[in-house]
């Protein structure tokens, strides 16, 4: 999972530098190319041991070490204290309870990813003697590593209609606000109306975005009208209809 989420290519992968770990491993693609970007490490004894389920401390550590984050947790006490407290300190663990050693549970770390879109970014500004880590607001391992950006708004437009004008977009493209984007397979077009939370990937900033998926925000107020219940009256604007 952590290798799908920095984007990394696993394909080709067959050795490693650890002992218990080769090319009959079903994950030495995941473990070769995470253990090669610094994120997770082996065992003194030169071993990973693939077949042991990771604990929920392990998971914030390489997490906090993905967003930038590992330099606050050692100097707020190290592994693992300084892990739990710096995770709880960004808000990485916000919805998730659970005890150091605990074994990680997939729940677990699909609601710690989730808040990574929430979390900006932590990078080194200056180096030598004096070392600084800054964060950008908005800037998150998401948005400068994957080029995938959230954006909040009301679906104002589909291949059928536009709130505003009633003009509809050709098939396959939304409008979230203002933002014009293509609808890909979230199904996001069948919304319209309703505020969202849309994960809009943008590989060049002048590019139309696609979006990957999307959340309901559940701040709609949800009227159904049977179409033979909608009155002569009704204009773009407002809707006339029988009760």
């Amino acid at each position: 999972i952590i290798a799908n989420m920095l984007g990394a290519d696993t394909s080709g992968k067959t050795a490693t530098k650890f002992i218990d770990v080769d090319s009959r491993t079903p994950q030495v693609g995941a473990i070769a190319a995470v253990t090669e970007q610094g994120y997770m490490g082996g065992y003194t004894d030169g071993s990973f041991r693939p077949a042991e389920p990771m604990l929920y401390v392990d998971a914030i550590k390489v997490l906090l070490s993905v967003l930038g984050y590992q330099p606050d947790a050692e100097l707020s006490g190290g592994y693992p204290m300084g892990y739990l407290i710096t995770g709880s300190t960004i808000r990485l663990t916000s919805g998730v309870s659970g005890n150091a050693e605990d074994v990680l549970t997939s729940g677990q770390l699909v609601q710690m990813i989730y808040n990574t879109f929430d979390i900006d970014l932590r990078y080194q500004k200056e180096f030598g003697a004096q070392q600084t880590y800054v964060t950008e607001k908005g800037k998150t391992f998401w948005s400068e590593r994957r080029n995938i950006y959230q954006y909040k708004g009301t679906v104002s437009a589909n291949a059928y209609t536009h709130l505003a004008s009633g003009n509809g977009l050709d098939k396959g493209w939304v409008m979230i606000d203002n933002l014009f984007c293509s609808a890909g397979e979230s199904g996001i077009e069948n919304y319209l109306g309703y505020q969202v939370r849309a994960y809009i990937h943008q590989e060049l900033e002048d590019d139309e975005g696609t979006v990957l998926a999307f959340e309901y925000q559940r701040l709609n107020t949800v009227v159904e009208i049977q179409s033979d219940d909608i009155m002569d009256a009704t204009t773009l604007r407002s809707v006339e209809y029988s009760q």
